[in-house]
């Protein structure tokens, strides 16, 4: 199964480092796919999160950390939603991953349970 894993996955994580991934120097136009919720997001120094939050309790947590329980309905209630065509939704959550660096978003991740993390070159 790991071999398959592995396979399948490898067309995305081609087109991430050919195109999402440029090195991270310039500014980042690219995007993981049409989902608002597994995103690359500029912080504000300028560098950047992988956003993973396409469960429910990792986008409430998100919602929570981020002091904005408004967004809570933004999630679908499914067991995953990846937030697909919701264009809004992903400018609201670059709006606010700009509000902090990447250090403070890094130790908001973990002391909330979030599943997002620094994109490293």
């Amino acid at each position: 199964m790991c071999e398959t894993a592995v396979i399948a996955g490898s067309w995305g994580g081609g087109y991430n480092l050919a195109e999402i991934n440029p090195g991270m120097e310039r500014e980042h136009t690219g995007q993981v796919s049409d989902s608002a919720k597994y995103q690359f997001y500029q912080t504000r120094d300028r560098r950047y999160v992988l956003f993973c939050a396409i469960e429910k309790k990792f986008w409430d947590a998100f919602c929570r950390a981020a002091g904005r329980e408004d967004m809570f309905s933004a999630h679908s209630g499914s067991a995953t939603d990846f937030g697909f065509d919701e264009g809004e939704l992903r400018d609201e959550l670059q709006r606010i991953f700009h509000t902090r660096t990447l250090a403070e978003w890094t130790r908001l991740f973990i002391e909330h349970d979030i599943a997002a993390g620094p994109a490293l070159t």
